[in-house]
């Protein structure tokens, strides 16, 4: 929601989802990218070692509650999945995020 980034990101950090993400079992990456051009987007790229580690993340209390986040901060979530990693060509966003 507009103006709710940085409102959204504190509570993420200070409630350890992205450390609680980081440790789970076939977590291999999941990191927030900020654009530094569109002030209201945030990144997120996660990399799973497989659907089993995935389905079971998207089961986690921490999961949970950020999607409880993302109801109050979160205007619109585009989610785009892929079985391959993204290259940093394909990565639009590379040169022009500040990784957090």
């Amino acid at each position: 929601k507009k103006g709710e980034r940085k409102r959204f990101l504190d509570s993420i950090l200070s409630e350890r989802i992205d450390v609680s993400s980081r440790q789970e079992q076939g977590n291999i990456q999941y990191a927030y990218f900020s654009p530094k051009d569109i002030e209201d987007t945030l990144l997120l790229l996660e990399i799973w070692e497989d659907e089993e580690a995935f389905s079971s993340h998207c089961n986690s209390a921490h999961f949970k509650r950020l999607g409880e986040l993302k109801a109050k901060y979160v205007e619109q979530t585009l989610i785009e999945k892929r079985d391959t990693l993204v290259t940093k060509d394909e990565f639009a966003y590379s040169k022009d995020c500040s990784a957090i």
